[in-house]
């Protein structure tokens, strides 16, 4: 019997991936540094030169018999209680947009994200204050909402894990476009950016205006203010004088 200690949660998750990449090819460590020598004497950006090593690593590797039968059988290889949701509070010339393009391939502009939504948000609500309410507020209790299309499937719908009564209709709220939102069956994980003191303090209390100070505009943060820290500082003086 091959028994292994493990104790610790980062223990458990190496013993896991250890087990699943068992059937991989010894050749794959050499495979992938002659890749990563070849593509840094190459002139591209940072982006190609990562897809060229993942695409390399894809190739070489052989999938385990554990996960082959959680693919055949359609078991989830992963699971949650409820969904998490990603904040990029940078500034906003440093975080992605998603491009919408045409039947032709043109760029038409860009599909709206979270920022836009909670900027959107309905003046008053008789069971929501969304006058008070922050941007990390707004992501763990609502979602957008896609009606659903007649060929669509249960299966290629996202919703709520362990939703608890999928088949009542959850309230909605309309936004100021016409687009619409619906409320979380359970409420979501909110993670921002991973941002230190050592990086730059502006940058610091910009994400954490961005994640906790109410707005209509994001331009609003900053009025009055030549930084950041001092705009964050300010809000937090005068939250604590009002409780």
């Amino acid at each position: 019997m091959d028994i292994q200690p493990c104790g610790s949660n980062e223990a458990i998750a190496y013993y896991i991936a250890k087990y699943l990449s068992k059937a991989e090819p010894e050749g794959v460590h050499s495979g992938i540094a002659q890749a990563i020598q070849q593509i840094q004497r190459e002139e591209s950006d940072i982006s190609c030169k990562l897809f060229r090593i993942c695409m390399k690593i894809l190739h070489e590797r052989q999938v385990s018999a554990a996960e082959c039968a959680y693919r055949l059988c359609h078991i989830p290889l992963r699971d949650t209680s409820r969904s998490c949701i990603f904040l990029n509070t940078r500034k906003p010339e440093q975080r992605y947009r998603v491009l919408q393009f045409d039947k032709s391939g043109h760029v038409t502009g860009s599909y709206s994200n979270i920022f836009e939504r909670y900027e959107k948000r309905p003046l008053q609500h008789p069971d929501c204050a969304f006058a008070d309410m922050s941007l990390t507020e707004f992501a763990m209790l609502f979602e957008p909402f896609y009606p659903k299309k007649v060929s669509e499937t249960e299966e290629s719908i996202d919703h709520d894990a362990y939703e608890q009564q999928p088949h009542i209709r959850r309230p909605l709220i309309m936004l100021s476009d016409g687009s619409k939102m619906v409320v979380r069956n359970v409420p979501a994980v909110v993670r921002g950016s991973i941002l230190y003191s050592n990086i730059g303090s502006r940058k610091l209390f910009y994400s954490l205006l961005v994640q906790y100070m109410p707005y209509r505009s994001e331009t609003e943060l900053l009025e009055g203010f030549d930084n950041a820290k001092r705009s964050f500082l300010s809000s937090r003086e005068s939250f604590e004088g009002n409780e």
